[in-house]
Formats: structure tokens, sequence, C-alpha cells
């Protein structure tokens, strides 16, 4: 795995070239402003899908939004509402629609190749973050998040990748792949609940007028499907569990990034 560096600010990038994926991903890593100064602090990671978008600063094919988490996490910080964490960033590719979902849905034409990007993501990126900062490499102190596929990406990842995975952002998760396949997982998950930690959120206007004339369902009917499916499973709401309407929430980074202090809040409060 070859690796470029740079630094900017307080992001550190490294490019990779995957073994798994045959091409270049950048990541880009948030480390908090006291990171290194007590050499036996180690840290809980976060680990963002469309890593591009997430920080202040423009990645590469970023969007013009963006959700500024870096910001965020550091005010976060300083006021002593969540710990110091390292929130590393993911950039996507052409493959986003292949590489973030379980299985080929046959509408979309694409899908099916979440494991191996996983394997990129736990065995290679995991593996360089854990080798060479100060964390915890545990499950119970690595969280994988994302929206839209990303989000479904989250879930899937701590159904199938419990081993690596103890917290789980899954923000306007795409339930709706392959005829809401994610909820037959759900269904069949045998999990330890008291081991895992979820937020689930959903905006009201994820829809527009013209779908909704259409009959097509609203994300809410899946998310508080996935919601009723994960409580019967025994995840308690306010302790291991979150779900969360957004009211004002659209499918876009503006809504993603409001609600992401209210995301670390809930998975690394202190």
């Amino acid at each position: 795995m070859m690796i470029k560096e740079f630094l900017n600010n307080m992001i550190e990038t490294r490019t990779f070239y995957s073994e798994y994926l045959g091409d270049e991903r950048n990541i880009y890593i948030y480390l908090p402003a006291g990171y290194g100064e007590d050499p036996d602090k180690t840290y809980p990671v976060l680990y963002m899908q469309d890593g591009q978008n997430i920080f202040s600063h423009y990645g590469e094919n970023a969007t013009k939004i963006k959700w500024n988490l870096d910001k965020g996490a550091d005010k976060l910080i300083k006021k002593g509402f969540i710990e110091e964490i390292i929130i590393v960033g993911i950039a996507n590719s052409e493959w986003r629609d292949d590489e973030y979902t379980p299985t080929e849905d046959e509408q979309e034409g694409s899908g099916g190749y979440a494991d191996m990007y996983l394997k990129f993501l736990i065995e290679e990126v995991k593996g360089y973050i854990d080798g060479h900062f100060a964390v915890r490499p545990f499950r119970e102190d690595t969280a994988i998040g994302g929206s839209s596929l990303g989000g479904l990406l989250a879930l899937y990842a701590a159904i199938v990748y419990p081993q690596y995975f103890g917290k789980v952002a899954a923000i306007s998760p795409s339930i709706w792949w392959d005829d809401n396949i994610i909820l037959d997982m759900a269904e069949e998950w045998d999990v330890e609940a008291g081991e895992m930690q979820i937020w689930l959120d959903m905006g009201l206007y994820e829809i527009d007028e013209e779908e909704m004339e259409a009959g097509e369902p609203h994300p809410f009917e899946g998310s508080r499907d996935l919601c009723e499916i994960l409580t019967d499973k025994g995840f308690v709401t306010g302790q291991n569990f979150h779900y969360y309407e957004d009211y004002w929430g659209s499918h876009d980074e503006i809504s993603w990034g409001r609600r992401m202090k209210k995301v670390l809040m809930f998975l690394f409060g202190q």
C-alpha cells in the first residue's frame, strides 16, 4: 500500500493505493487540538464515508457545501461535551453506488461490493490508523458512519462486522436499496444489543412533492420500521440507541452537517 502524506491545518491527508479496490483513495484525518500532548493518551475513532465533504477544508472532488465536522468537534471537545476523538474521512469514488451497498439492486443496475470496500476500510485504512496514531483500536471505541448510501453501509458493517465496529452513525440511510434488503438483514441479526450503540435519523423533506404524488413511500416508513426492529432486538432508546426525525431536514450536506453535533454527543458524549 503506497501512501502520500499532506497536511492542511488540523486535517492530515493520506493517499492510499488500495490492493482491494485497485486504485488510489484519499483519506482525511482530523486530530483534536490536544493530540500528542500526553504520550499515554489514546483516542476513539470515527470512520466516515464521503470523506471529502465532511471537513471545513475542501477535499478533492468535494461538494461546495461542507459539513464542517472538524469545527463542530472542536467546539464540543472544548466545552467538554464529548471526549477527544479522531475522525477519519474516506473519500468516495465513481464506484460509490457499488462500494457502499451490500447487494445488487436490479432497478439501479449497480451495487454489491460493500464487503470488498469494508475489507479496504478495515484491513488497510483502519490497519494504518491503528499502527500510526494513538488510538484505542477496540470495537467499543470504533465507530463507522455515513449518510445516504454511506448510512446504509454503516448499518451493514455493524451487522456483518460487529467485531470491528461498536458504534454506528446511520444518517439518512438509503434503507430503500434493493427492496429494503437492510431490513431483512436486521431482522436476521443475532446481536448483543448491549454491546452496540446506534444513531439513526431521517429528514422530513427527503422526498419531494412529485415523488409523494406518485405514491413513493416516505423514507420515514423505512427508518421507523428499522427502529421497531432494533428495539425488538433489545436496543434501548436513550441508552444505546437514538432515533431522530429531523423535521427541517432534507437529503443534503447542510442537513447532515447540522445534525452531526447531536450524533457526536450521543456516540462520544461524556
